[in-house]
Formats: structure tokens, C-alpha cells, sequence
């Protein structure tokens, strides 16, 4: 599905920003990022509503550990799907 295409493409792009450390003068750092993921699946919803559900499953990533990729429910009555890795 677009979904499940949307959240595979999320989790490349969280390993690959792991993958990459950023200098910093003499030292290096490793970085990480927590992604929130949700996908249009009902035309007539609107912008403020699908902003909302990412910034929703964002802070869901960012509170429960961080370095992941969290993705809003298709609808209200779907759990959170939840990826992570290291």
C-alpha cells in the first residue's frame, strides 16, 4: 500500500541519517531523527487535521525513545504503527 511504501521510505531515510556522522571541528557526532508519518487517505480532510496527526505521531516517536518512525492510524480506531532500529 502508499502507507506501507510511505513508512519504508521514513525507516530508509532514519538509517541512513544514522549512518552519517556530522563533524564538528576535531570530533564527530552521531545524529539520529524521529520522523511522525501519516498518510491522506480521506480527500475531505483537511490540511490543519493531517499537520496535526504528524506532529502527533512525531512527539509519540520523540517521548518513546527517539531515533524512530512513528505513523499516525489510517483512522482513529487503528493503533500507531512503530518502527526502530539501534
Amino acid at each position: 500500500t502508499e502507507h506501507e511504501g510511505a513508512l519504508q521510505a521514513a525507516e530508509r531515510l532514519r538509517e541512513r541519517v544514522c549512518e552519517l556522522p556530522v563533524s564538528c571541528g576535531d570530533s564527530e557526532a552521531a545524529v539520529t531523527i524521529s520522523l511522525g508519518l501519516v498518510c491522506a487517505t480521506d480527500p475531505k480532510e483537511p490540511l490543519q487535521s493531517l499537520l496535526r496527526r504528524a506532529d502527533e505521531a512525531l512527539y509519540q516517536a520523540k517521548n518513546g525513545g527517539r531515533n524512530k518512525v512513528v505513523s499516525s492510524p489510517m483512522s482513529r480506531d487503528t493503533p500507531s504503527s512503530e518502527t526502530q532500529r539501534r
